[in-house]
């Protein structure tokens, strides 16, 4: 699993990303949110972030913000990592779309466990995904045949009709009724 850490501090990243790619994660490290944020951003980026609150050009919140705004496809699971621990701190990063919060200095212990809940968190999403898609399978074709069902034929003849009398053309539909196979 990819995961990307983002720190303005050599030291701090590094000890991260030893441990991390210790762990068996692929690890993307970055100095600064804007990075973080293009990184996170791309079709085969990282779905799980670690971001430091203060970095320079983007900081962490705002690094969650962007990527909530931008990123449509799969789920990213960030977790702002600060020496901040007021709670309206907390609060604030949570509500820029960050799903948790760790305050320097941490438990290793505490991180691994957190990123588990990150990993089981992704894993229920990738799960509703392919149950979505297998719905709209199952909506869209034959359960016996797995051939296009009624109603998308109907709707796609609909559209070829329509397309036809708009461009004065004709249209040949061949229809073959298979009984007892």
């Amino acid at each position: 699993m990819k995961i990307l850490i983002a720190d303005d501090e050599a030291m701090s990243r590094r000890l991260l990303q030893s441990t991390r790619e210790r762990a068996g994660y692929e690890v993307i490290a970055v100095e600064n949110g804007r990075q973080a944020a293009d990184q996170i951003c791309t079709p085969d980026g990282p779905r799980l972030a670690l971001l430091d609150w203060l970095m320079p050009e983007l900081d962490g919140p705002g690094v969650c913000r962007e990527v909530r705004k931008r990123k449509e496809q799969s789920y990213v699971y960030m977790v702002l990592i600060t020496s901040k621990e007021a709670k309206e701190d907390v609060i604030a990063g949570l509500e820029s779309g960050a799903d948790d919060y760790l305050t320097k200095p941490f438990d290793p212990e505490e991180l691994k466990t957190r990123l588990r809940t990150g990993l089981r968190i992704l894993g229920l999403e990738n799960r509703l995904v392919e149950a979505r898609e297998e719905m709209r399978f199952k909506a869209s074709h034959d359960a016996l045949t797995t051939l296009w069902n009624r109603a998308v034929i109907l709707e796609l003849l609909e559209r070829e009709l329509s397309r036809s009398h708009r461009e004065n053309a004709t249209t040949v539909i061949i229809l073959c009724d298979i009984d007892h196979f």
